[in-house]
């Protein structure tokens, strides 16, 4: 998480910052929620909570890998010829 907030992650490249910022902010709330319904008993929402953070980082990383497949092929579209040697 510190990683991905401080501008290290490869979301950074598909995302702007504050986007960055709320996906990162509201996976870690996901994470304490689940973790303070465990501790408290509430296993139902628990379960909840666990289910929305997996779905929300499935959607996440579909999204990152079909927008870096994107970056991906722009780029080799607008990359020099190499050299021949």
């Amino acid at each position: 998480m510190l990683y991905q907030l401080a501008g290290f992650g490869t979301m950074r490249f598909i995302m702007p910052k504050a986007v960055n910022w709320t996906i990162n902010i509201g996976i870690l709330c996901l994470i304490m929620a689940s973790y303070v319904a465990y501790r408290e008993g509430a296993y139902v929402m628990e379960r909840r909570f666990a289910g929305t953070l997996v779905v929300a980082m499935v959607i996440t990383v579909f999204y990152g890998v079909l927008k870096l497949r994107q970056v991906q092929t722009t780029y080799d579209a607008h990359c020099p010829p190499k050299a021949s040697k």
